[in-house]
């Protein structure tokens, strides 16, 4: 029309900076990162032409399932996840760098926050000593930095973040969906590793 013709060039102006706008204050949104992986559980429902037997075979299944899900996401798995984590950003994180096991900020940000007595248990060299460090130092009371990491209201190491990990089983089959979402891909991806070795351990 007439009047859409004469104002073009606001139109045209107005979408350029509503973009610019758009693009400018997404950039202070933090990307989500989702990982999802699958795991085969290996526990076979066994055919029978005895209707009985397979009602038994289904339901036993369904609570081997039910179990390995429960144990995903009891707090002694997930407390095993949040120390692990903090070992591996100890020994691995860099100031300068992001790298496959978390950003250079958020390694920054922990630093900041670790009491001395734990960083003088980092084994820059080795993960498995420092893992092992941690774990013996750590002591269920208030004050003690391994233990309140993970039972505080913490970022990427607490049991309220850890807890946010998604296990659904598809359908009746034996493969566990399982995801997880992090502002950090290296979190993320490393949240889900440790996991799936806990629930190896378990069933080896």
């Amino acid at each position: 029309s007439r009047f859409l013709y004469r104002i073009r060039y606001q139109l045209f102006f107005g979408t350029i900076i509503a973009v610019i706008l758009a693009v400018y204050f997404s950039s202070f949104i933090p990307k989500i990162y989702n990982v999802t992986t699958t795991l085969f559980t290996g526990i076979t429902s066994k055919v029978s032409v005895d209707d009985m037997s397979a009602r038994t075979d289904w339901v036993a299944s369904t609570n081997a399932h039910e179990n390995i899900i429960n144990i995903a996401k009891a707090k002694g798995t997930l407390e095993t996840i949040s120390v692990k984590l903090l070992a591996q950003h100890l020994v691995y994180g860099d100031p300068e760098k992001n790298n496959r096991y978390i950003s250079s900020a958020n390694y920054l940000r922990l630093i900041r926050i670790v009491h001395k007595p734990v960083l003088d248990l980092v084994d820059r060299n080795s993960f498995d000593k420092t893992l092992e460090n941690l774990i013996n130092y750590r002591k269920e009371v208030e004050g003690n930095f391994v233990y309140d990491i993970f039972n505080w209201d913490t970022k990427y190491y607490g049991y309220n973040y850890l807890s946010k990990i998604q296990i659904v089983r598809k359908g009746s089959s034996d493969m566990l969906d399982i995801s997880f979402q992090a502002d950090d891909p290296g979190i993320a991806t490393k949240t889900l590793i440790f996991l799936n070795e806990e629930l190896a351990k378990r069933y080896e």
